[in-house]
């Protein structure tokens, strides 16, 4: 290395800033080493990429704002005052960004940086989980497989800066599999060999995660369920994989009831409280987006679909198969179980509008993680027939390939994110203000996010979301059959329809929503409220925008 910096300090020919670069790439090299150094790439990736659509909040992320809002102003844990409704499904990240709140901080900036900062948790325990499980003689390529993919994806990427959740239920959940992993007390050779010890004497805990945090595993997957429900699903499959770890041994039994009885002792205080505050069994947001039947797990296979037509669905299922021809580590499974977890869930709640594959963001280490070692085996069986240098090219161009579709997908979602953070600003943080000087009256709509935030006015949610009445009406998302009368016997002062075209100017009617649709063929809504105004993004792309229809009460 000396004689390296020695020859570049005697090319006075050579360009400085290039000669710095170079020793800038030798020194961080010497001091990280090639992994570490790809593990730094990663994360200056992420961040890039998180940067880049920063300016990004989906309007959802506003309901969770404002419950946290009326938390620290006195009125509760509720989105109108004195309503006692659950319209969201992230009871730990609300009363996170309450805190913020309390101290005078920006929710918005604080749910970001929140956001940015569990992204890059997640790929470092990408990182030294596959470290841990990678097997002797593996070539290290091979162990940065799901690091890159995962930092090339945008999914997980805009999963960080949204405003939700997800960035860090997806943490929560990575590092309690993490946690489970470390308390399976498998030995490093078992682990990469796929065979687990039987006695007790043999078993050597695997340092996934500081020993401190053995016994942590509960807990984590208690503060995911906290954050979202589907953490209570992840749980119950871990608890499943625990009790199978040694073949249903006395003692995994014994932990699993103690780690059962921790999660219990967090989560069902919560429960209680909840039943009593809001009086459901279920989130009022279950109710909103359910009830379609068979129609809704369509709309969650469509989702799939896309996930898989976006991100190589179809190397994850050819994963599985190289996967199934030796008998794979338990830990593998183990991941496996849990990525089909979410796309279970994701089915059966009907996917959903979010950019990028919400529900599914929490699947992805995990996903990357089963494709990774299906490259490793892969690796192995070429090196027993090919040169290894033959081998170790012709994998690792596939792995660059898959990188590579990894990152397409993002273009054009990142022109979306663009467009829709400056319309939104456009039309509904605007016409939020606008009400908010305007009426004191309540306002009926779809869209409650920004405008309700903004407005701080009492919402009529037509969605659901944050309305009991309608969220049990039959009907799926946005498409809810309820009764206008019940509605306009609310006496809203506003009503605002939205719409992917500008279905006054151009003389059709709405077609984008049903709730909107029908709301605008009733004649009893034409009697009573007349058309005001539009506000729209101001752009449109292949014939559709977005725009706000405003009608004023007659």
């Amino acid at each position: 290395m000396e004689a390296t910096f020695a020859k570049r300090k005697r090319d006075t020919k050579a360009d400085p800033a290039h000669r710095l670069a170079l020793e800038f790439f030798l020194l961080l090299k010497t001091f990280f080493g090639p992994v570490r150094l790809l593990l730094v790439v990663a994360l200056f990736a992420v961040v890039a990429q998180e940067l880049i659509i920063s300016r990004y909040t989906v309007d959802d992320a506003f309901i969770s704002f404002r419950y946290a809002r009326n938390l620290v102003e006195g009125n509760g844990l509720v989105f109108n005052s004195g309503e006692r409704v659950e319209g969201y499904t992230n009871f730990l990240w609300t009363m996170t960004l309450a805190g913020a709140l309390l101290v005078k901080l920006d929710p918005e900036v604080i749910a970001k940086g929140l956001g940015i900062l569990a992204s890059l948790g997640t790929i470092y325990l990408v990182y030294r989980l596959s470290l841990r499980t990678r097997s002797q003689g593996s070539p290290w390529l091979f162990s940065i497989v799901a690091l890159a993919l995962l930092a090339a994806n945008g999914a997980f990427a805009t999963s960080a800066i949204t405003g939700l959740e997800t960035s860090l239920f997806s943490f929560l959940i990575l590092a309690g599999a993490c946690a489970a992993i470390r308390a399976s007390r498998m030995t490093a050779d078992d682990l990469s060999a796929g065979r687990r010890s039987t006695s007790d004497d043999e078993r050597v805990p695997l340092p996934i995660v500081g020993d401190r945090w053995q016994h942590l595993t509960p807990l984590i997957f208690a503060l995911a369920a906290l954050t979202r429900p589907e953490g209570v699903a992840a749980f119950a499959t871990t608890l499943v994989f625990k009790a199978l770890s040694r073949n249903f041994h006395r003692d995994d039994f014994k932990q699993c009831a103690c780690w059962l009885a921790v999660f219990a002792a967090i989560y069902l205080p919560y429960f209680a409280w909840r039943l009593w505050y809001y009086d459901e069994l279920l989130p009022n947001t279950f109710y909103a987006k359910t009830g379609a039947g068979l129609a809704q797990f369509y709309v969650g296979l469509l989702d799939v679909g896309d996930f898989s037509e976006a991100y190589v669905g179809i190397v994850f299922l050819l994963a599985l198969v190289v996967l199934a021809r030796r008998k794979a580590p338990f830990w593998l499974t183990y991941v496996t179980a849990l990525a089909l977890t979410f796309v279970l869930l994701d089915i059966y709640e009907g996917g959903d509008w979010i950019p990028f594959f919400r529900f599914l963001v929490p699947a992805l280490p995990f996903y990357y993680l089963v494709i990774q070692e299906a490259a490793r085996l892969l690796h192995k069986s070429a090196t027993s027939r090919l040169p290894r240098p033959a081998a170790n090219l012709g994998l690792g161009l596939a792995c660059l390939a898959l990188v590579v579709l990894a990152v397409r997908p993002s273009f054009e979602m990142y022109e979306y994110l663009t467009r829709a953070e400056g319309g939104q600003e456009t039309a509904h943080a605007t016409l939020g203000r606008w009400l908010k000087d305007k009426t004191t009256e309540p306002v009926a709509l779809m869209d409650i996010g920004r405008i309700g935030y903004f407005s701080r006015l009492p919402v009529i949610d037509t969605s659901g979301l944050t309305d009991r009445t309608i969220a049990h009406s039959t009907g799926g998302m946005i498409d809810k059959e309820f009764d206008l009368a019940y509605v306009l016997g609310r006496q809203p002062r506003y009503f605002v329809l939205a719409s992917t075209t500008d279905y006054l100017g151009s003389g059709t009617e709405p077609t984008d929503f049903p709730i909107e649709k029908r709301i605008f063929e009733d004649q009893r809504f034409h009697e009573r409220y007349a058309y005001r105004f539009t506000l729209d993004w101001g752009t449109v792309v292949d014939g559709k925008g977005y725009y706000l229809m405003v009608y004023e009460r007659i």
